[in-house]
């Protein structure tokens, strides 16, 4: 096979390694289905993967707790 491309390698790199719905759940300490929600509204994109499922690209997930960060809270 030959070698691939800087960018091809740099899109295998970036899909290697999705994330499952459970393994999302995890990381937010929330239960699956609050991630199914998250994704219904449009919060959280998803991967979909005909005869596999639904993946979730690891910097999405990031970027969602990153755009969740409150610095200061006005209570």
């Amino acid at each position: 096979m030959p070698p691939l491309g800087e960018k091809e390698e740099l899109l295998k790199q970036k899909y290697e390694r999705l994330l499952t719905r459970k393994e999302v759940a995890d990381m937010l300490r929330v239960c699956p289905h609050t991630v199914r929600n998250l994704e219904k509204r449009g919060s959280l994109p998803r991967v979909e993967i005909s005869g596999i499922g639904i993946r979730y690209l690891k910097e999405d997930v990031e970027d969602f707790i990153s755009s969740r960060r409150v610095e200061r809270a006005y209570w």
